[in-house]
């Protein structure tokens, strides 16, 4: 997540369901595809929710809602309204996430010590099969120590598909060893 959609999403005034939708729905698509066209009935069935705890249930009116309050802490921008006028069928876009995509470099560079995976890059690790896309300090400065000195370039997204896939190497040889101790007991 970028700085700015933090900041946006700490707000006390924005609602939970607000964050909900944005975090876990609207996020989620819009990594996938630059515009989102807003299916009302595929998110009522994602945000009801049949808790004992705390039961959620919201009505199309609920939804049109929290689209409003998600566009007037500008987490999304309506690009084009549906026939009917109403934001369902309506073409949305997260600027937050589009504005940090393009400001991605696209030219490839040497690995330098101050190199960080950009804020999209959560979501470009769960998409390629790494459950956990958390890493420690050391993982990211062990990756640095290996690439610092070597004569290789690379686009910032290639670096980071470089750091997954060392990320999956460590954790798969960590559970063979792991799994090879239970064994010999």
């Amino acid at each position: 997540m970028t700085a700015q959609e933090i900041k946006r999403l700490k707000e006390q005034g924005l609602s939970h369901v607000a964050r909900t939708l944005y975090i876990l729905y609207l996020r989620d698509l819009a990594v996938k595809e630059n515009i989102i066209i807003l299916d009302y009935g595929f998110l009522n069935y994602n945000l009801n929710s049949y808790s004992s705890f705390f039961p959620c249930e919201l009505s199309y009116n609920d939804i049109d809602n929290i689209i409003r309050e998600l566009l007037y802490y500008q987490l999304i921008e309506v690009v084009q309204l549906s026939s009917n006028q109403t934001f369902n069928g309506a073409s949305i876009k997260l600027p937050f996430l589009m504005e940090e995509l393009t400001r991605l470099p696209s030219k490839p560079f040497l690995m330098h010590v101050n190199w960080q995976p950009s804020p999209t890059f959560y979501h470009s690790a769960k998409f390629s099969g790494l459950l956990d896309p958390n890493f420690t300090a050391a993982d990211l400065q062990g990756f640095i120590n290996y690439w610092i000195n070597k004569n290789e370039m690379r686009n910032q997204a290639a670096w980071e598909r470089a750091f997954i896939q060392r990320l999956l190497r460590q954790r798969e040889n960590k559970i063979q060893r792991d799994g090879s101790l239970y064994r010999r007991y």
